[in-house]
């Protein structure tokens, strides 16, 4: 059986019209997060044409995972809610790690359906300096 998709928002983006955000408007290829953030994520329902459905915390539960637990680690959902954190490591410039929820319906009536957020760690604004030496010389 072919497994749907669904997307996984974060959590101010519910704050907007959900439409929007379930058809990317506003969302860019891959969500940044500086490296000694934390944030949240929500699993949010959509059809086939990407319109918002509702889901039911009572019916539906969520299992999340990291593609890089060394550089984003993910916490135990609440509802479909899930925290997730930076660990200081950054993400290889052009491979995010990635936020992967998987959502199942306690009654199967539908689903499982799996969702993704690719995440880019990159480093946060300078806040001192290094001294670096040059190789020495005889």
């Amino acid at each position: 059986m072919k497994m749907k998709s669904f997307k996984l928002l974060k959590k101010s983006l519910l704050k907007a019209p959900l439409k929007a955000a379930a058809k990317g408007v506003g969302v860019g290829p891959d969500f940044i997060l500086i490296d000694n953030q934390n944030d949240t994520a929500t699993v949010a329902g959509i059809d086939s044409v990407g319109n918002p459905t509702t889901l039911d915390p009572n019916i539906v539960s969520i299992t999340v995972s990291s593609s890089d637990m060394t550089i984003l680690t993910v916490g135990t959902p609440t509802g479909l809610t899930f925290p997730f954190s930076t660990t200081g490591k950054l993400s290889v410039p052009g491979t995010p790690v990635v936020l992967t929820a998987t959502a199942t319906w306690s009654d199967g009536s539908v689903g499982p359906f799996t969702g993704t957020l690719p995440v880019d760690v990159v480093a946060g604004p300078t806040s001192g300096v290094i001294v670096i030496p040059a190789t020495p010389t005889p």
